[in-house]
């Protein structure tokens, strides 16, 4: 596989983890150190940090991350760079609704042949 497929089955592990509710598995995806941070609100930073923000963000309904449009714009064997855009669906039991369209911008990181998240930031559009 190529860096790129690693790194776009990172970003679809994350999403699938937070959708279902795995916090660990999310906090997983981050390197040692990872930060996560919504545009206007303080960064998370650390496993510690970033298992209680995704406690917080568990799903009380079904929902769903669709990620697109992935344009990974630097990358080297062991740091990379990408945007993409998404689309945040939630089910509160009358069918699917878009909640919320964002982008991430993240920052990456290679050890040992596995890709993490390095920064995560997040801005809703």
């Amino acid at each position: 596989m190529s860096a790129r497929d690693d790194i776009c089955n990172l970003m679809a592990a994350y999403c699938q983890a937070l959708d279902d509710g795995r916090n660990d598995d999310v906090v997983a995806t981050f390197a040692d150190g990872g930060s996560f941070e919504i545009t206007g609100m303080e960064a998370h930073v650390g496993a510690d940090a970033l298992r209680a923000a995704y406690d917080g963000f568990t799903p009380k309904v079904p929902q769903r991350h669709v990620v697109s449009s992935t344009h990974i714009t630097s990358l080297s064997d062991t740091r990379a760079t990408a945007t993409s855009d998404f689309t945040f669906l939630v089910n509160g039991g009358n069918g699917w609704a878009v909640a919320a369209v964002g982008r991430y911008e993240d920052e990456l990181v290679c050890s040992n042949g596995e890709w993490r998240f390095a920064a995560r930031r997040v801005s809703f559009t």
